[in-house]
């Protein structure tokens, strides 16, 4: 498919998308050159034909997967995209370790909204090989690292975990509850009888303790007189 076959699927559903963004990620997304293993859209199977035959029109031809995954990774990772850029900016390569360290620390100092997980730094870091003894030996293109962490990153939040989420649910219904509650509770919970629900004083409401009150002084001293 081209970038505007791309681009007249994606208005169906989104009318304004800007085309700009698609041609932005197009230039990092790898092409196609062999018609042996695609086919165009709407033909049932490869067909190296109609391939050939786009690309000696002069039309640039990508797979879908290819490209959606590209451009999900530029409307999520815009600012890590940007220093990507950056980093290999008066540089043809860069060793993976010495990449994958230089963007985790302009990140991390960045405090960026949302990044990539501690496993998706682990298998950029690792290659296709999953191997760490290679990283300071292996070098990336600014368009090989791309394209890797197009494939690495993840697209979506991670999910939060479901224990995580029975207790701040817990929380805060604890904090919600309020007397009356407590109170209708008491009814069918024999231990909460004889239990007055009432909210604590603000802080500078509270007495400074019996031990320090004025009142109780005063009936230690007639208790000592008489």
């Amino acid at each position: 498919m081209t970038v505007l076959d791309f681009y007249d699927m994606l208005v169906v559903l989104l009318d304004d998308f800007p085309l700009d963004l698609i041609i932005e990620a197009s230039d990092l997304a790898p092409r196609v050159v062999d018609g042996a293993w695609h086919h165009l859209i709407g033909q049932p199977a490869p067909d190296r034909g109609g391939i050939a035959s786009a690309l000696a029109n002069g039309e640039v031809l990508f797979c879908m997967h290819d490209l959606q995954r590209m451009v999900e990774f530029r409307l999520v990772y815009e600012e890590v995209l940007f220093a990507v850029k950056s980093y290999y900016q008066g540089a043809e390569s860069s060793s993976r370790y010495e990449l994958v360290k230089s963007l985790r620390s302009e990140l991390s100092a960045g405090k960026r909204a949302y990044g990539p997980s501690e496993g998706a730094w682990q298998r950029l870091l690792c290659g296709p090989t999953g191997s760490i003894l290679t990283c300071k030996l292996e070098t990336l293109t600014y368009v090989e690292a791309v394209r890797e962490m197009a494939e690495c990153f993840e697209l979506v939040p991670l999910p939060i975990p479901a224990a995580l989420l029975s207790k701040e649910a817990a929380t805060e219904k604890a904090a919600e509850s309020s007397p009356t509650e407590v109170a209708e509770h008491a009814e069918t919970m024999p231990e909460l009888q004889g239990f007055k629900a009432e909210r604590s004083p603000p802080r500078d409401r509270r007495s400074p303790g019996p031990w320090r009150s004025v009142e109780r002084g005063s009936l230690m001293r007639s208790r000592s007189r008489a």
